[in-house]
């Protein structure tokens, strides 16, 4: 159970948020070793971003201004007093404000959303259960109807559902009383089957009539399927028909024809497939405006960069849209997608990977080589993973060719044995000595290494003949190899 969520009290969603701030504000003065005024909102972003998805609208607010307090007393010049003498804090500032807002109401509408498929399963459940209860309802009058077969002669008449006794020549010998209530004809109204086809089946009355008179020849029962009839008040049904033979009377071969009414039935499939088709419209709207919404968030970015000249700013900002990118193209291609419930990582690596390269090779000659995947995986398991790539891709095109002018990145997948192997690798400089103690400090890799326990798996570094990381990580339900 989440500590935070809508249902909780106010009071521990406000309290959970504040803690989320602290431990924030905790990691920032350990992370760069005190106050000051260098990326002020490093931390604050994720803490606001985990109390407006967790806790809505009331939890993101108050991390909003908790972490605008926080970052103006100690993380602007000058430090220690709530005076910004810098008019680009104050742009910045006010830009956190609006991006954290926009967090805010993007996490209170996944949470409603999370509360309305909840309430949705719940009708799904409900009308699972009286789907059952109808079909043990048809099994139980199938099973009365084998048990009276041998009197069915003296309960024809009485029978709960239609039935026809005709011979081959064409003569209607019974119905039943079922049969002349839903249809308003009697034996005498139909006293042939040529006059009940012409009735009932208009212009089809020919076919209708040579399936009538294959039944004669028929050894044992024939499921004859679905036919719409017309009833005397001009009324359509749906009877699925299923006939018998009784062998002869009067040395005429006799047949018994009964139908089951599935009228509503039908009615309830087609108004259930109507459902579905706008609840899969719905899915694919949800995925398109979140796409939308993170291309929103990464041309605020964008256009933050613009504003700012110092080269560590825009670097970061410049490395968290290319994180906000990875995930829009996710959504973007589950809603392109033929199916929703999984997406193909080789296409997604081909649409998005070219513009990673295209953004940081500069004016170097730097190669892509994607080998065809053929891996399927599950959105909780695209979003990280595609965070996973992007900042390993990103890592190497920034850190392994600082002495060239050009080199390759090599990206491929794999699935075996219920399990999916990500390896991403460069011919580059190699790791550099003390790499481990680099990775320790360094935001990047420190979200490969949570992102790849997100995952469960197992992260393989080696630096031969240049850098390569390798990712082994089961499969979960829904994802898997291409089929």
């Amino acid at each position: 159970m989440n500590v935070f969520g809508l249902s909780r009290p106010v009071w521990i969603r406000c309290l959970a948020a504040g803690f989320v701030v602290a431990m924030a504000f905790g990691f920032r003065l350990w992370l760069l070793g005190g106050v000051g005024p260098a990326i002020p909102y490093l931390t604050f972003y994720p803490a606001v971003m985990l109390a407006a998805v967790f806790g809505g609208l009331v939890s993101g607010v108050l991390a909003t201004f908790l972490s605008a307090i926080l970052v103006m007393y100690y993380f602007m010049t000058p430090v220690g007093h709530f005076r910004i003498e810098d008019p680009t804090d104050i742009l910045g500032l006010i830009t956190f404000i609006c991006g954290c807002f926009l967090i805010t109401m993007v996490g209170e509408a996944m949470l409603r959303y999370r509360d309305r498929l909840r309430q949705q399963a719940g009708n799904l459940k409900q009308t699972n259960q009286l789907l059952q209860q109808e079909i043990a309802g048809h099994r139980r009058t199938a099973e009365s109807l084998r048990q009276t077969e041998e009197r069915f002669r003296l309960a024809i008449q009485e029978a709960p559902m239609p039935i026809m006794i005709h011979a081959e020549d064409g003569q209607v010998l019974s119905l039943s009383r079922a049969w002349s209530e839903i249809t308003g004809y009697t034996v005498s109204d139909i006293p042939t089957t040529a006059d009940w086809t012409e009735r009932a089946y208009g212009t089809r009355q020919e076919q209708v009539l040579a399936d009538i008179d294959a039944l004669y020849s028929m050894e044992r029962r024939k499921d004859e399927g679905e036919y719409e009839v017309a009833c005397r008040d001009g009324s359509k049904r749906i009877w699925d028909f299923a006939s018998a033979p009784l062998g002869r009377i009067n040395g005429l071969r006799t047949v018994i024809s009964m139908a089951l009414d599935v009228t509503a039935r039908k009615q309830a499939e087609n108004a259930m497939a109507v459902s579905l088709n706008e609840k899969e419209i719905l899915l694919r709207e949800i995925h398109h405006r979140v796409k939308n919404n993170l291309n929103i968030v990464s041309s605020l970015l964008c256009l933050q960069e613009d504003v700012l000249d110092h080269p560590a700013a825009l670097e970061a900002l410049a490395v968290s849209r290319g994180r906000v990118t990875s995930m829009a193209m996710i959504h973007e291609q589950l809603y392109r997608s033929s199916t929703l419930s999984k997406v193909d990582l080789d296409e997604y690596l081909r649409q998005f990977l070219p513009r990673v390269i295209a953004v940081y090779k500069g004016g170097r000659n730097i190669s892509l080589v994607l080998e065809p995947s053929s891996v399927n995986l599950t959105l909780d398991q695209a979003i990280p993973l595609g965070l996973i790539i992007n900042e390993l891709v990103t890592n190497s095109l920034k850190h392994a060719f600082k002495n060239r002018d050009h080199g390759q990145v090599r990206v491929w997948a794999e699935h075996k044995d219920n399990a999916i192997t990500l390896v991403v690798a460069d011919d580059g400089e190699g790791l550099p000595a003390g790499y481990e103690k680099r990775a320790a400090s360094s935001l990047g890799l420190q979200i490969v290494g949570m992102l790849a326990k997100q995952l469960r798996g197992k992260l393989t570094v080696e630096s031969c003949q240049g850098a390569s990381f390798r990712l082994d990580f089961p499969c979960q339900n829904g994802g898997g190899a291409t089929v």
